[in-house]
């Protein structure tokens, strides 16, 4: 796996929720986001924006743009988050437009059938735990790229 490369993911737990965040990570983040909100993100800033596809401009949604300039962020590189509404259709198509822009996908799969089955998992799963108990916190995770097992 590369790297090097600037990669994006959506970083919420699938499913029904109010917010989503899609978190583009590495050094062509800020440029990414400037490609699907038409302005700079400015770290430190909180800011409004329109998310539109950089291929044909259609726009995905309307949300919020944080922005983290390294070593300032999780990853200890530039972050950009596209906080957008929840669900699973609209921080599916943030993430599409973010991989059009340049980024690098880091849901690793070979085929359509197999990234869809993924995702059908994923939101299985936290199905399967919310009903298992009254007392779940969902929470986002992310990793450094540093501590991901080779």
């Amino acid at each position: 796996m590369e790297r090097n490369g600037t990669i994006a993911a959506v970083a919420t737990a699938p499913g029904r929720g109010g917010v989503a965040i899609v978190r583009v990570s590495g050094p062509d983040a800020f440029a990414l986001a400037a490609r699907i909100c038409g302005r700079d993100p400015q770290p430190g800033r909180i800011r409004m924006a329109r998310f539109r596809h950089p291929d044909d401009g259609t726009v995905l949604d309307a949300g919020v743009l944080l922005a983290f300039r390294a070593p300032h962020s999780y990853t200890g590189e530039d972050v950009v988050e596209f906080q957008c509404h929840g669900g699973t259709v609209t921080p599916r198509r943030i993430l599409e437009a973010c991989l059009a822009a340049g980024a690098l996908d880091v849901f690793i799969s070979d085929t359509q059938e197999r990234n869809e089955s993924i995702w059908s998992a994923r939101g299985a799963f936290l199905e399967a735990i919310k009903a298992s108990t009254t007392e779940m916190d969902e929470c986002d995770v992310v990793v450094p790229r540093s501590r991901v097992a080779e």
